[in-house]
């Protein structure tokens, strides 16, 4: 699977692998998960992903907007 472009969005992102193998890029270093391992970034640096496995990846992510994101009830 070819691997996304890169993403750089204000806050932080947590990622668990559920089931394949998640090959993430971030600020210039390469890291392979496998089943049941997480990851925790600052999502304002750049990074990218791509399904590195033969079957189906499955990802659990949270999404956590920075400080500066206006609360919802501001809408």
């Amino acid at each position: 699977t070819q691997i996304g472009s890169t993403v750089d969005a204000n806050g932080e992102e947590f990622e668990n692998l559920i089931q394949g193998i998640f090959e993430v890029e971030w600020n210039g270093k390469t890291y392979t998960l496998q089943e049941g391992d997480s990851l925790y970034i600052d999502s304002s640096k750049p990074h990218r992903w791509k399904n590195a496995g033969e079957k189906k990846m499955v990802v659990l992510a949270a999404l956590i907007p920075s400080k500066s994101w206006p609360p919802l009830a501001d809408y």
